[in-house]
């Protein structure tokens, strides 16, 4: 909602906010708690984020600062967190702990607020130390208490996410001069701002013929609204889909790829009829110009009963925000070493949209101040990694979403027996992976590559979660792994050999330096006692583990243990499969990923489990 569109007699009023239905995302709140937790001495203050839709307001984000408050560097922070969100996620207001509730609101300006500019949410870490709202009137200084309720609810049931791209040209004069340069750049900029605020900029829908524009649109009406564009994309998706043979995402317009346009000719009904002829300015001179290709990739959030007329000024503002965002690298540099810029966007579990970042280098090792401050911010935890180059979101812009592989295709799988409280625990993978078999990458190893397939998945895994951007080793890389360590003769590679959980660990250590705890089991019958050391893995370490027992490799990605019965089952993914279509619905349907009792294993034969330990790292 725009901050215009509010009459001053309504924006007045007192206690408005409690005429909205406040809620807080669940993982959001669970991080203000976890910091409350940890940083119990400290003054503890930051910035809400949410999504506001008619009379609901959704705290979705947080972003805690380290700065003093009302610092000139605390509102720099302000700037900088706004502009990792999507478009459409707006400050909501502040948090705040072990300090007076009344010191912090005045510092975030008014302008800067949705939905109302005088009235703010405010988060305060209580006595109890529970986390009470209020809504803090910044015109008469009062505080109300608000009602706020928990929310796992996905914004994508209402909600779509526009990812507008295209690249854009940026010249501006060099100068040794540092204010002057800088001068340069932002006139370069704005002016580039300028040129998309154009009339003849549009903006076309990728997997559909609609092209909208500030006063006009093709292939669709600007009363039309996103749900409807939704379901045009819909349609030609399962066209798509169904003369493919492929099988559609299940959140197919969750995405809409967007592409910027430039209309190269006028219509005969614009208003701009008055005569004209060109103009050229020569200025004879040297002059070094610096000519860049700054390529945006930009995200938006919108409600699907938004409007093509009211969807463009979102789109440009999602383009203007990361121009700014560009811009403030660029005019920060000095001499003629100007970076290369790259947009990366990281999704991160529990935050239901990509935070996205322009930066100047790719490399890790350079980033590693940046990645704590962004741990930091965001209140995530320092042991595992969210912003490596390994951890950047691809968006799948082509009309198949597949992968090669299917990723956690355990998802939606249930639990058959019916649990009540107190009667047993349910602990899973942490995070994605991706389902190796069988047949795979045109290779056949029927009958003995089981063990290899479920190594795969395992190093799936820790590229997945970003631990690594190392390939996913082909069956021959293994075994000259195993070769190159001294574990294996010369003969071994492009060999038919098993391995087993012992070579699958050696080779874990060897490519990605990840250690691994081996558990050895006399019989599978005797698996069904090691039901704590399985939930105590999958609730500290979050690894897949391979077993090996017989002739047999498998992959265990969680399991269901009940100590006061011993009742155990294991969630057990299977690489034997040699069907090459990756149907998600038969692959649950017969088994091949599902639920399994103790009596699933062997109990005549012995069997080892090659536990990944996850580095603490980030």
């Amino acid at each position: 909602m725009d901050n215009s569109e509010i009459s001053t007699d309504i924006s007045m009023t007192s206690a408005l906010l409690s005429e909205f239905q406040l809620s807080i995302d669940t993982a959001c709140l669970n991080r203000l708690k976890q910091l409350s937790k940890e940083k119990i001495e400290d003054s503890i203050h930051g910035f809400l984020y949410g999504v506001t839709v008619n009379k609901s307001i959704t705290i979705t984000s947080a972003c805690y600062v380290d700065e003093k408050l009302k610092s000139a560097t605390f509102m720099e922070q302000f700037s900088k967190n706004r502009s990792i969100f999507p478009v459409g996620v707006d400050p909501i207001g502040v948090f705040l702990a072990n300090c007076d509730i009344k010191e912090a609101p005045d510092i975030i300006p008014m302008s800067s607020i949705s939905p109302l500019p005088e009235l703010l949410v405010c988060a305060h870490l209580d006595n109890a130390e529970e986390w009470t709202f209020y809504e803090y009137n910044r015109l008469t200084k009062a505080l109300t208490a608000l009602s706020c309720t928990e929310t796992d609810t996905n914004p994508y049931t209402d909600h779509t996410l526009f990812n507008t791209s295209c690249t854009v040209d940026i010249s501006y004069k060099f100068s040794t001069k540092k204010a002057e340069l800088q001068s340069n750049c932002v006139a370069a900029v704005d002016s580039v701002i300028k040129s998309l605020a154009s009339e003849t900029v549009l903006f076309g829908v990728r997997h559909s013929n609609v092209i909208v524009g500030a006063k006009s649109a093709i292939g669709a009406s600007q009363e039309d609204s996103v749900g409807k564009i939704v379901k045009i994309i819909n349609k030609q998706a399962a066209a798509e889909g169904s003369s493919s043979g492929r099988k559609n995402s299940p959140n197919q317009a969750s995405i809409v790829y967007v592409e910027v346009l430039k209309r190269l000719t006028v219509s005969a009904d614009s208003n701009n009829d008055a005569p004209f002829s060109p103009v050229i300015y020569y200025d004879k001179g040297e002059d070094l110009l610096i000519k860049l290709k700054v390529p945006l990739n930009c995200l938006a959030l919108a409600h699907r009963d938004t409007t093509l007329q009211e969807l463009v000024p979102i789109l440009y503002r999602s383009l203007v925000r990361q121009l700014h965002s560009a811009c403030h690298i660029l005019s920060n540099c000095t001499g003629t070493d100007i970076p290369v810029l790259s947009v990366c966007h990281y999704w991160i579990d529990g935050v239901y949209y990509p935070i996205s970042v322009v930066q100047s280098t790719s490399k890790d090792a350079d980033l590693v101040a940046w990645r704590r401050s962004m741990h930091v911010k965001l209140m995530l935890p320092l042991d595992r990694p969210y912003f490596r180059n390994a951890n950047v979101f691809k968006f799948p812009k082509e009309s198949s979403l597949l992968s090669p592989q299917l990723i956690n295709p355990h998802v939606g799988i249930s639990l058959t027996q019916k649990l009540q409280a107190g009667e047993g625990s349910v602990r899973l993978v942490y995070g994605k992976y991706a389902y190796h078999h069988y047949m795979q990458d045109r290779f056949d190893d029927d009958k003995w590559g089981c063990a290899y397939r479920s190594l795969q998945t395992l190093i799936s895994w820790f590229r997945l979660q970003g631990y690594t951007e190392a390939a996913v080793p082909t069956h021959r890389d293994i075994q000259q792994v195993l070769v190159d360590i001294g574990d294996k003769e010369s003969s071994f590679v492009g060999s038919k050999q098993w391995i087993g959980s012992t070579e699958v660990s050696f080779v874990l250590e060897k490519l990605l330096n990840v250690t691994s705890k081996i558990m050895f089991v006399s019989s599978g019958a005797d698996l069904a006692s090691k039901g704590r050391e399985l939930v105590y893995h999958f609730s500290t370490e979050g690894t897949p583990i391979m077993i090996g027992g017989g002739v047999l490799a498998h992959t265990i990605l969680g399991v269901y243990y009940n100590d006061q019965t011993g009742d155990i089952k294991f969630l057990i993914l299977d690489p034997h499969l040699t069907r090459l279509d990756e149907n998600l619905k038969y692959i649950q349907d017969k088994g091949w990923c599902g639920w399994k009792n103790a009596d699933f294993w062997n109990a005549n034969a012995y069997y080892n489990m090659c536990m990944p330990q996850r580095p603490k790292e980030f």
